[in-house]
């Protein structure tokens, strides 16, 4: 479910894909056909709600995605940031039916990602149109988060990487009061006005930030922690994502903890699609005493 780009945009560009679509039958049977067809499924289901995947499934999906508990639970638990999958990797079993192997990244209500998961969804023609009619979840990888936390300045942290959160939630949401909120004065100050200072933290429109996780911290003294977030830059109509790695430097001030440093690092394909995901080692900081 996506709630950056408006979801009337995003139902029109399915509307145009699925029409652009070839028909199954003859010669339009296609893997081009089945490519779309996971594409428009796909894309429906990082909506914000689940009308227009729904649309998409047979009766049998529809009934199973809203009343069984292991299915239903399990896709309302978080929402889908991005997705892919190899064309190469689908099973063809006759002109009536076909299997894909997907991987999706999802996150929670707080934007904060929490897996990865691989699902195979099976594929029917029915009325000269693919419908999904099956999705079993084959693998899930969790992130690993923040490592364990310095057990000397554990209650610092707490405070420090809850501000963190907010932040990292303020700029994939847009949100400008919050975000002020949020910074020093002494960081605003470098900023003209507020376009200046929300397009270096947004990072533009299209690839735009939909999601974060909290990868790892130093504890450069007890008043001041910084935390390593890796954004997941998606685009529209793509599939996959980016991740930026981004140090953000929090400090404590005479009311509450700030940030006072948003350090933009470098971005990176994400490669969880087919092998896990790798991040840094925990700074000697961050063991346990």
């Amino acid at each position: 479910m996506n709630k950056f780009f408006p979801d009337s945009l995003i139902c029109l560009s399915l509307l145009v894909l699925a029409a652009c679509s070839p028909l199954v039958g003859g010669e339009t049977n296609t893997g081009e056909s089945r490519t779309a067809a996971v594409d428009v499924f796909m894309n429906a289901r990082l909506l914000e709600h689940n009308v227009a995947a729904r649309n998409l499934m047979t009766a049998n999906l529809e009934n199973a995605y809203l009343r069984n508990k292991k299915l239903s639970v399990r896709v309302k638990s978080g929402r889908i940031v991005s997705y892919d999958f190899d064309p190469e990797r689908m099973i063809t079993s006759g002109e009536k039916e076909f299997g894909a192997e997907v991987t999706s990244v999802w996150a929670d209500l707080n934007e904060q990602v929490f897996e990865t998961q691989r699902e195979r969804i099976k594929f029917l023609a029915l009325r000269g149109e693919w419908f999904a009619d099956e999705i079993d979840l084959l693998k899930k990888e969790p992130i690993p988060g923040l490592p364990p936390m310095d057990l000397e300045n554990a209650k610092q942290i707490k405070f420090a990487v809850a501000v963190a959160k907010k932040f990292a939630k303020a700029i994939i949401n847009r949100n400008y009061p919050l975000i002020l909120q949020l910074t020093s004065q002494e960081y605003q100050a470098r900023f003209k006005n507020q376009d200046e200072m929300m397009g270096f933290l947004c990072s533009g429109e299209n690839p735009r930030y939909s999601a974060v996780d909290v990868r790892n911290y130093r504890v450069k003294d007890p008043r001041e922690i910084s935390f390593q977030l890796g954004f997941y830059r998606v685009a529209k109509g793509k599939r996959g994502c980016e991740v930026a790695e981004v140090e953000v430097v929090t400090k404590e001030g005479s009311l509450d903890w700030n940030v006072v440093e948003f350090l933009p690092g470098p971005i990176k394909k994400l490669s969880s699609i087919f092998e896990p995901q790798s991040f840094p080692p925990a700074p000697a900081s961050a063991q346990v005493r």
